[in-house]
């Protein structure tokens, strides 16, 4: 049983949007959709040195209660950070899922 108490973050699905702009071309935006609440648990986190500065790489599972509309083509924004999901696997019978995901670098 997944306790109220424990979700502590709120993630934001967010969706890619194709819309054709004046000139004819596809164009991808981003759209917000739907919000909820997640206990987040840290996996990894690294820092690698690049020329142009240090890039900060993290990885992290979150738990949160079932919901049938996530999949692992999706992205969510958690505390102003956009993180891509790498996977969903389900917890217990439908009474939660298991969100594995990795920062994207924007937010």
């Amino acid at each position: 049983m997944i306790r109220a108490g424990e979700l502590r973050w709120k993630l934001t699905l967010v969706a890619t949007v194709e819309a054709q702009n004046a000139a004819g071309e596809m164009i991808s935006t981003p759209s917000a959709g739907a919000s909820f609440w997640a206990k987040k648990l840290g996996l990894r986190a690294d820092e690698s040195g690049r020329t142009s500065g240090v890039q900060a790489n993290a990885e992290a599972k979150f738990l949160a209660r079932y919901r049938a509309d996530l999949t692992a083509n999706q992205r969510l924004t958690c505390d102003g950070e956009e993180w891509e999901i790498t996977g969903v696997q389900e917890y217990g019978r439908r009474e939660g899922l298991m969100i594995f995901a990795r920062t994207t670098g924007r937010g």
